[in-house]
């Protein structure tokens, strides 16, 4: 299974399943940091615990990063 971070970014999930990866870690984190189960790096993490709302922000910056990467060679 793809992180959150992963699924968000490939436009499998929305900020809101951002809960669901929360309860699964508190379940079964498997000795994995929240950071490193969600997939998040340094400055997303610290969004996160600032807002959901930071969040979603940094990882739409990241969205577009990719976006425009790939629309380059087309």
């Amino acid at each position: 299974m793809n992180n959150f971070k992963e699924q968000y970014l490939q436009g499998i999930i929305d900020i809101k399943s951002l809960d669901d990866f929360v309860d699964m870690w508190h379940k079964n984190s498997n000795g994995m940091t929240l950071q490193e189960f969600l997939g998040l790096d340094d400055i997303e993490y610290t969004a996160f615990a600032h807002s959901e709302n930071e969040l979603k922000r940094e990882l739409d910056k990241s969205k577009k990063k990719v976006a425009s990467f790939f629309k380059s060679f087309s």
